[in-house]
């Protein structure tokens, strides 16, 4: 592995005797991994990166995200109150919050195992908040005959994600940053799908309703922009 800055970025260089193009990826630390073959040179990589990085900010305004920082002593945020990461080594891989602190217990204390073992934390926590939620709300959603199929997983982008033709809706375990009216507003949001597959100003009508301050709550989203 390589490493060097450039501009306000740390890039990490990967080559790779297989490889016949050049790769980039934003790591979840805000690192560029970039993967690459042998035979490329430093210059014909920044070149590239330049482009990269400017679609990258275009697209996610990364220059302006609160990118989660899952380093011992970082900052974690859950239900849109902070915590403050400790790691702590142990016999096994776990988390628990202790006042304002996640403890984070691992076998081998590393930001990489961090993440694992955050993430698996997150999930956890994810399936039973976001299942309440959702039971909650479509309970109160008259417009549908049906339940959708509930799934959870990280994403990096989105916050949600309806499948019209599958009945299923994806929710992202970054909403657990986020407050419960900021939940709440993604899942009626996704529901909302189901009747107008567009955004519509009838889609809109139909989010207001369940949510009638709704256009506040898509501003926090907005404004908040946190990012793994």
């Amino acid at each position: 592995m390589e490493y060097f800055n450039y501009k306000n970025y740390s890039i990490e260089l990967n080559r790779k005797s297989k490889n016949k193009n050049i790769y980039f990826r934003v790591k979840t630390d805000g690192i560029i991994l970039v993967t690459c073959p042998y035979h490329i040179e430093k210059d014909m990589i920044e070149r590239y990166l330049d482009k990269f990085i400017a679609k990258v900010e275009n697209k996610y305004e990364t220059s302006q995200l609160n990118k989660l920082d899952y380093r011992n002593g970082g900052n974690f945020m859950f239900l849109a109150s902070n915590y403050e990461i400790t790691y702590l080594k142990a016999t096994k891989n776990h988390c628990q919050f202790d006042g304002d602190k996640l403890l984070v217990y691992m076998k081998e204390p590393s930001y990489e195992s961090a993440i694992k073992v955050i993430d698996k934390f997150l999930k956890e926590k994810a399936t039973k908040i976001l299942n309440e939620r959702f039971l909650m709300i479509i309970q109160e959603f008259q417009h549908l005959d049906f339940v959708p199929i509930l799934k959870i997983r990280k994403m990096t982008s989105k916050f949600g994600i309806c499948y019209y033709k599958k009945a299923t809706i994806t929710l992202s375990t970054l909403l657990l940053h986020y407050d419960y009216e900021c939940i709440d507003y993604v899942i009626i949001h996704e529901l909302a799908h189901f009747i107008q597959p567009n955004h519509s100003k009838k889609f809109y009508y139909l989010v207001e309703k369940y949510l009638p301050n709704y256009k506040e709550v898509e501003a926090k989203l907005k404004n908040l922009k946190i990012a793994y």
